[in-house]
């Protein structure tokens, strides 16, 4: 039961993900946010909770202390997750676009994510 919370939290963030990248944003085009680079913003942030979390849950489900390819993993897992999204916004979606600039936001924002739970609760020690 402790493995099923402990996942939860990740999951949860990843189907919001989902559902964010693959909705139509009409109803967001309604509200005018008159911020440069604000779409890159929430990628950049999306992505950084995602990574957090997930290495968050390698590092709580793990019975050793967390290993670089643990970090690794959650890394190329976060960036493919945010490709991926990427790509079915252009081939499921009419009214979302692929964007390689929202690709590289996620990747920061994966890198940021970890670097801050590295620095945050030291799990190499």
């Amino acid at each position: 039961m402790k493995v099923v919370i402990t996942r939860l939290p990740a999951t949860a963030w990843s189907v919001i993900i989902v559902i964010a990248s693959l909705n139509s944003s009409e109803n967001l085009n309604e509200i005018k946010f008159d911020i440069p680079g604000l779409d890159k913003m929430v990628h950049f942030i999306m992505y950084g909770v995602l990574s957090f979390l997930l290495l968050w849950t390698v590092d709580k489900v793990s019975k050793t202390r967390l290993k670089l390819q643990n970090l690794i993993v959650v890394i190329l897992v976060s960036s493919g997750f945010g490709i991926l999204m990427e790509i079915l916004q252009k081939t499921l979606t009419t009214v979302r676009n692929f964007d390689i600039y929202d690709i590289i936001a996620n990747i920061i924002g994966v890198l940021l994510g970890c670097g801050v739970y590295v620095i945050r609760f030291k799990p190499f020690k």
